[in-house]
């Protein structure tokens, strides 16, 4: 099982290269990776951390296929 650490910093880089390599897309994320923090809480629990970071890989992926340049 993967950690909670590990799945942020998977997010991080993910939002991070959203914002250098696609930065039309990144004001329509709806997590600011500045919010992402190692806190202990309750309501981000890593099955959420999971689907955030598998829904935005999906979306990025659909991105690049219809916009290939």
């Amino acid at each position: 099982m993967e950690n909670r650490e590990k799945i942020i910093d998977q997010i991080n880089d993910l939002v991070s290269d959203i914002e250098t390599n696609y930065p039309e897309l990144y004001p329509f994320l709806d997590e600011n990776p500045l919010t992402l923090q190692y806190k202990n809480d309750e309501a981000m629990t890593i099955d959420v951390l999971k689907s955030y970071l598998e829904t935005t890989q999906q979306w990025l992926n659909k991105y690049k296929v219809n916009h290939k340049a």
